[in-house]
C-alpha cells in the first residue's frame, strides 16, 4: 500500500466512524458510496479480517481494524517525518510548521482555520506528527 493510500483509507475510516453512515460519509469524502463501500472490503480482503462492523446500528472498528488504523496512523508519523528531513534539500527557503495532533480531529479542527492561514503564509509547509 502506498502512502497515499495509507492517507486516504485513513480519513475514509475517520469519516465513516465520524458519520456512522456510508452514505454520508461518502458525500462528506466527495466520493461515491459504492466506492467508499468497496475501498473498506478490498482492505479487508488484502488482511482476510474485516475492519469495520456495525452494532446497534453504529460502526466500530473490530479488534483487526484497531489494529490497521493505529498501523494507518504510524505511516503517516513517519511520512511526516521523511518529508520534514527531506525538506532542508528539496525547498531551503521554505519555512515549516510542525503540528501534532491526532488525525481524527485534525480532519474536522484544521479545515476550519488551516486554509485561510496557508493562503495568506504561502511560504510555509505544515508537517503533521
Amino acid at each position: 500500500m502506498s502512502l497515499k493510500d495509507s492517507h486516504l483509507m485513513l480519513q475514509y475510516i475517520d469519516t465513516l466512524l465520524k458519520y456512522n453512515n456510508y452514505t454520508k460519509a461518502a458525500k462528506d469524502l466527495f466520493i461515491s458510496q459504492p466506492y467508499l463501500t468497496q475501498a473498506i472490503k478490498k482492505v479487508e480482503q488484502e488482511l482476510g479480517t474485516a475492519i469495520i462492523i456495525r452494532q446497534s446500528g453504529v460502526l466500530h472498528l473490530t479488534e483487526a481494524g484497531k489494529i490497521y488504523y493505529q498501523y494507518l496512523e504510524t505511516l503517516e508519523t513517519a511520512s511526516a517525518k521523511f518529508r520534514h528531513r527531506l525538506l532542508r534539500y528539496t525547498s531551503p527557503e521554505t519555512k515549516t510548521l510542525r503540528l501534532g495532533i491526532l488525525p481524527s480531529l485534525g480532519s474536522f479542527l484544521l479545515p476550519l482555520f488551516l486554509p485561510d492561514y496557508l493562503a495568506e503564509h504561502q511560504d510555509v509547509t505544515v508537517f503533521f506528527a
